[in-house]
């Protein structure tokens, strides 16, 4: 929700400098809302280096999380950046799961336990954010004769489940 014209700057309410004002009407809690290339490129880089976007929204200089949502709802350009960075950071996600295990704590079962939730949790990130590469693969193949047919089944956004099916001239 955008703050009222009580809390724009002075200069707001003389003639030329309505569009200087605009540029600083921020959030009610003083995060910014309105897009700019600079501020959605931060949020494009910090998702790749890894950060969530919980992480990224508790940031008071970054944008709240539903203003990050009307973002990619709004701007295609944004929408395109931002799925692009999370199948980007997946490697991240994945690599560091390992990185967690190879330097957990051993003294204790409890630090093993908690080292592996966090390993199992990004690796299930790394899932989420790029299933083709890291998520579950299902497939079914039948050869009949010259062909061979393949069903891979994977899961899609809820609740349906994407189906493909290739057809190839099996081997001699």
């Amino acid at each position: 929700m955008i703050t009222t014209g009580a809390n724009l700057p002075a200069e707001a309410h003389e003639p030329g400098h309505i569009e200087a004002a605009l540029q600083r009407i921020v959030h009610a809690g003083g995060r910014p809302s309105i897009y700019t290339p600079q501020l959605a490129a931060t949020v494009i880089k910090r998702l790749m280096e890894g950060e969530t976007l919980t992480k990224i929204t508790k940031d008071p200089a970054m944008p709240g999380w539903v203003t990050i949502a009307d973002w990619k709802k709004k701007i295609p350009e944004f929408a395109n950046a931002y799925a692009r960075a999370r199948i980007d950071r997946a490697p991240v996600f994945a690599e560091s799961a390992l990185d967690d295990l190879e330097g957990a704590d051993t003294t204790s079962m409890a630090h093993v336990r908690k080292a592996e939730a966090i390993a199992n949790h990004k690796v299930l990130l790394a899932k989420y954010d790029d299933r083709e590469t890291y998520g579950d693969q299902k497939g079914l193949g039948v050869t009949c004769g010259d062909i061979n047919l393949v069903f891979n089944i994977t899961p899609a956004d809820p609740p349906q489940q994407a189906i493909e099916v290739e057809f190839t001239e099996a081997s001699k």
